[in-house]
């Protein structure tokens, strides 16, 4: 895969990695093997694995934020919202190397990744009605925690009953906008 290398094609490289491999589990050997480099070549590129994740998180919240944008596009607030939990949760069962990258914060090496994060908490408070006030941060840090807690269940088979779990998750949702319609 030789040619010149960008951190495009490390992330594109790292993607091939994370489709059988966890964040944890990277190695820069083998990121540079794939790149048909030596190890010491790749640090003219990436400082250290840190850097790599970081690049990585940039990477992941960005497709993140753009899915979310994507599913936001109904006239009703209702609507809004639940097309966009839904999409968030597709992009955590679809993608979940690129979901662990937006979720654990110890990948976030750089403030542009953390400006990319508060992109996304910015995006469910419009979705939200756009106020900053007390109220509206602990809506979406309930939601966030619905949304976090449920899909690390799902991830990890937490659910075993016979019940549907996207009836569940629908549930979920619905209660949240009817908690929103009292309020």
């Amino acid at each position: 895969m030789r040619g010149k290398i960008t951190n495009d094609l490390i992330i594109e490289t790292t993607l091939k990695i994370l489709n059988e491999k966890t964040p944890g589990q990277v190695e820069l050997k083998e990121l540079a093997e794939l790149l048909n480099i030596k190890s010491p070549s790749l640090y003219k590129h990436i400082s250290n694995l840190a850097h790599l994740h970081d690049l990585m998180a940039q990477y992941s919240l960005k497709t993140l934020f753009n899915i979310l944008k994507n599913a936001d596009q109904f006239e009703s607030l209702d609507e809004n919202l639940k097309s966009v939990l839904i999409a968030y949760r597709n992009f955590a069962l679809e993608f979940p190397s690129l979901y662990e990258y937006t979720q654990n914060t110890n990948y976030w090496q750089s403030d542009e990744t953390r400006k990319l994060s508060d992109k996304i908490v910015n995006q469910f408070n419009l979705l939200m009605g756009g106020s900053d006030n007390e109220v509206e941060v602990h809506k979406i840090r309930m939601i966030r925690s619905f949304l976090t807690g449920f899909i690390h269940l799902e991830l990890n088979n937490g659910f075993s009953m016979d019940e549907s779990v996207e009836a569940s998750f629908l549930y979920g949702i619905n209660n949240i906008m009817k908690t929103e319609e009292k309020n």
